[in-house]
């Protein structure tokens, strides 16, 4: 059976996560998926323990073998386990900055590369990497299902063509866009009134990194502009 290796700083897992790691057992099945929890990122700041992310984990991948990784970058973990050919799990996004990586060579050495892709997604930015890469028969590829969020995005962009796309609605729909990665401006319109007990905006999007732009106040409205800062994996 093939082990897949599945691992970050889950801060906190969400349905991104739980999406990726269904389709790369159903794709490459029978596949023994490892989750690893960073114990100490090297690529990103965390605001959870990695106790309260490594419970979180196993709540989120209940069938699944869930354990903490005590190393800081990937060739560092696959150095001092030497699993046996694994398959490293990843999103195209962390594909498309595979070179920045630490010693991306010599992790493809040391692990195939099981890339989830999405309907959509610039083909040229994965073909970018795998050109620059020594070995590329190891990246495999599979793709995970679209939420609706990104079938409408798709359309949009088919319809809209070099131009922006504005998308309008509720905390439902600003989650959906966020977890599908799709969104690169938030504008949120706050007035001082609550319906019924309110929803989360944030809630099951993991720690989306908002980086504050503009803030307008009023008595009756408070317009705040957000940008979303896209995280440079390892």
């Amino acid at each position: 059976m093939e082990i897949g290796l599945f691992g970050g700083a889950f801060d906190p897992p969400h349905v991104g996560h739980v999406a990726v790691a269904r389709a790369a057992k159903a794709y490459f099945d029978p596949l023994r998926l490892v989750v690893l929890v960073a114990e100490c990122p090297g690529h990103k700041d965390v605001r959870c323990s990695a106790e309260t992310r490594l419970e979180l984990a196993r709540a989120a991948f209940p069938d699944d073998e869930v354990r903490l990784d005590p190393y800081p970058r990937t060739i560092d973990l696959l150095r001092a386990e030497r699993f046996d050919d694994p398959l490293f799990v990843i999103g195209a996004d962390q594909f498309a900055d595979f070179l920045s990586w630490k010693e991306p060579t010599a992790v493809l050495e040391l692990t195939r590369l099981a890339v989830a892709t999405r309907p959509g997604f610039p083909r040229e930015r994965l073909d970018a990497v795998l050109g620059a890469l020594p070995h590329p028969e190891r990246v495999l590829f599979f793709e995970i299902e679209l939420n609706a969020a990104a079938s409408r995005n798709i359309r949009a962009r088919a319809a809209a063509g070099d131009k922006d796309i504005a998308i309008a609605g509720g905390a439902s729909a600003v989650q959906q866009y966020l977890a599908a990665g799709l969104l690169d401006e938030l504008y949120l319109h706050v007035v001082p009134v609550v319906l019924g007990s309110g929803e989360r905006l944030l809630q099951g999007v993991g720690d989306p990194a908002l980086e504050l732009v503009k803030v307008i106040a009023s008595p009756a409205v408070t317009h705040v502009k957000y940008r979303v800062v896209h995280e440079k994996r390892r």
